[in-house]
C-alpha cells in the first residue's frame, strides 16, 4: 500500500509490472539480502523490483550487453528471450541503418553500408507528434509491439516481422512519437527495389492514442515520414526509382483517415511472408496484414 503510487506509475509505462512482481515475489524476497557476512533479509524495495526484473535474471549480461539487458528485462523474464533478442540483434549489425541510404559495393561485388547518424529520417518532436525511421540497429525494433499494443515483438506472434524489420535490407520500420518521444504507433515497410513499389504491413497504434485527434496526427506523420522516404530513397536510386506505396488495411488503425480519393484500394502488391522471418525454434505463425487489401499511401 505504501508503495501504491509508485506502482501504478510503473503500470502506466510498463504495462503488467504488478503482475510480474506478484508472480516473482518469492524469487525477489529471497535474493534480496545484505553485502555482509550474515547474508541478513531485507526488505524488498521498489528498486530491487525494477533491478530484479530488469537485468538479474538473465544470463551473460556484460557491460557491452547491459542497456539491452535492461531493456529486455523491463517486458521480459525468460532467459530464452534474452538470448533471442542478443541473436537478432547481431543479426542486424549485418543489415544497413537505413534501408533508404545510398550502397555501394567492393570489389568483390560485396555491399557497403552508411552508418552515419546523419543521414536518418527524423522530425524534431512536436506536439502533434514527429515521424522517425527508426534505425535497424536500435534496439527498440525488439519491443515496438509493446509500445503500440501489437505482436511485433521479440516473443510475440509477430516476431517474424520484428526480425525482418532488423536484419533485411528491404524493410524498416516508421515509428510515431509523441510530444515527449514516446513511440506511440509503427508501420514496417517492405520494398521492391527492382519492381519499384513499397508496402507498409499495416499501422498499429497504442490503446491510449486512439482518439480521433490522436490518429488525425498519427496519420499525419505517417504521411510525413513515406514522403521523406520516398524523396530520399528516389534521390539515391534515381535509376530505379520507388514510385508507389501501398499499406495493408487488416488492423490498420488510422483507416478512417484514408479516405477513398486520397487514397483508394489498389490492386495487392506482393509482399513478404512475414512467418519465414521468425526464428527458427519459435511456434509463431503470423504472416503480416497486407497480403488481402491495400490502400495507396503515395504515388510519384
Amino acid at each position: 500500500i505504501e508503495n501504491y503510487k509508485e506502482f501504478i506509475e510503473e503500470e502506466r509505462e510498463k504495462s503488467g509490472f504488478i503482475e510480474r512482481v506478484y508472480l516473482n515475489f518469492r524469487e525477489i524476497s529471497k535474493t534480496n539480502t545484505s553485502h555482509k557476512g550474515s547474508q541478513r533479509k531485507l526488505k524488498v524495495t521498489m528498486e530491487k523490483c525494477r533491478h530484479y526484473l530488469s537485468q538479474v535474471k538473465f544470463d551473460g549480461v556484460t557491460e557491452e550487453t547491459k542497456d539491452l539487458a535492461t531493456l529486455i528485462g523491463a517486458w521480459f523474464d525468460e532467459n530464452s528471450t534474452w538470448l533471442n533478442a542478443q541473436k537478432v540483434y547481431l543479426e542486424s549489425l549485418k543489415a544497413p541503418r537505413n534501408i533508404f541510404t545510398k550502397v555501394t559495393f567492393d570489389e568483390k561485388g560485396n555491399p557497403i553500408y552508411s552508418y552515419d547518424p546523419k543521414e536518418d529520417l527524423v522530425e524534431e518532436t512536436k506536439q502533434n507528434f514527429s515521424y522517425q525511421w527508426l534505425p535497424k540497429q536500435d534496439y527498440h525494433n525488439l519491443i515496438l509491439g509493446k509500445y503500440c499494443n501489437c505482436c511485433a515483438h521479440i516473443a510475440g506472434a509477430g516476431q517474424g516481422i520484428m526480425r525482418a524489420s532488423m536484419i533485411l535490407d528491404t524493410c524498416q520500420n516508421l515509428v510515431i512519437r509523441n510530444e515527449v518521444g514516446e513511440i506511440i504507433a509503427k508501420a514496417t515497410i517492405f520494398i521492391n527495389k527492382q519492381k519499384g513499389y513499397g508496402v507498409f504491413n499495416t499501422v498499429e497504434t497504442s490503446f491510449t492514442y486512439r482518439e480521433q485527434e490522436d490518429l488525425k496526427n498519427i496519420y499525419q506523420a505517417f504521411l510525413r515520414g513515406t514522403k521523406a522516404f520516398i524523396e530520399t530513397y528516389n534521390k539515391n536510386y534515381p535509376e530505379n526509382p520507388i514510385t508507389e506505396i501501398t499499406v495493408g488495411e487488416n488492423r490498420n488503425t488510422i483507416l478512417p483517415y484514408l479516405n477513398k480519393k486520397q487514397h483508394p484500394k489498389t490492386n495487392v502488391h506482393p509482399s513478404l511472408h512475414y512467418k519465414d522471418y521468425a526464428l527458427k525454434e519459435s511456434f509463431y505463425r503470423y504472416d503480416g496484414d497486407c497480403h488481402t487489401n491495400q490502400r495507396l499511401v503515395l504515388k510519384k
